[in-house]
């Protein structure tokens, strides 16, 4: 009788190459929770529907380390305003008078 199942425990570690395993043979049940790190998802993979819950408004930037972080939204009439380079931007009060909201923006004045 030939052998379908081997146990875990039975084999060695790194026993099975990659070689031998049949395509389409290991799904995502098989796979352990962190199987898969970064390098291994190609550019672009990942959609807009396999990215964390968010708050409507939030924005996605990134830390001084580079790290993805959200900017949390801001109130009605604030403006997106630059915390310089290291720092995620932050919303704002548009001010009280002189320069426009719009010339605020759009020439990054404040």
């Amino acid at each position: 009788m030939a052998l379908t199942k081997v146990k875990a425990g039975v084999m060695a570690t790194d026993s099975v190459a990659t070689a031998s395993i049949v395509n389409d043979a290991v799904n995502a049940d098989k796979l352990a929770s962190n199987s898969v790190v970064t390098a291994s998802i190609v550019d672009d993979a990942v959609t807009l529907a396999k990215m964390a819950s968010g708050t409507d408004g939030n924005i996605i930037s990134y830390d001084a380390s580079g790290n993805p972080v959200a900017v949390a939204t801001g109130s009605a009439g604030q403006l997106l305003t630059s915390a310089g380079a290291g720092a995620p931007p932050t919303f704002a009060d548009a001010p009280a008078s002189g320069t426009s909201r719009s010339e605020t923006f759009f020439m990054g004045l404040l």
